[in-house]
């Protein structure tokens, strides 16, 4: 899997890796990453909760941010800060004000955050 893949380079720092998933992506990699011990911080943006279940992130205790839109329409708003708030464990969340679930025009703050958070999270 790409985590042996990423462990097995010698330039790569393997007690410093991150996993994000976007979307639906986020429902199928952070479940991964929560049981795989070498996976250190956990990023989920746009987060589809109501078409996934993510509540396997109550029992995961690893440093992680959720980010979404205020204009995401797979995920209202409330129910997004509500999720977050009820997570235990270390955690961020933000919300980019006129966001879609896409992120045009917005790439560039994203990237950003999402960056700050594992350089933040990961930093040695």
């Amino acid at each position: 899997n790409a985590t042996s893949f990423l462990t097995a380079l010698s330039e790569v720092d393997s007690d410093c890796i991150g996993l994000i998933g976007y979307s639906a992506g986020a429902a199928f990699a952070l479940p991964v990453g929560c049981k795989d011990a070498r996976i250190k911080a956990l990023a989920a943006v746009s987060p589809p909760l109501s078409m996934y279940d993510f509540e396997f992130l109550k029992d995961c205790l690893k440093p992680q941010i959720l980010i979404s839109g205020s204009e995401d329409a797979f995920t209202p708003i409330g129910r997004f800060i509500e999720f977050c708030q009820n997570l235990p464990g270390p955690k961020e969340y933000d919300c980019i004000e006129g966001a879609d679930h896409f992120w045009w025009g917005y790439e560039s703050g994203l990237a950003q955050k999402t960056t700050a958070f594992f350089t933040k999270t990961l930093k040695r």
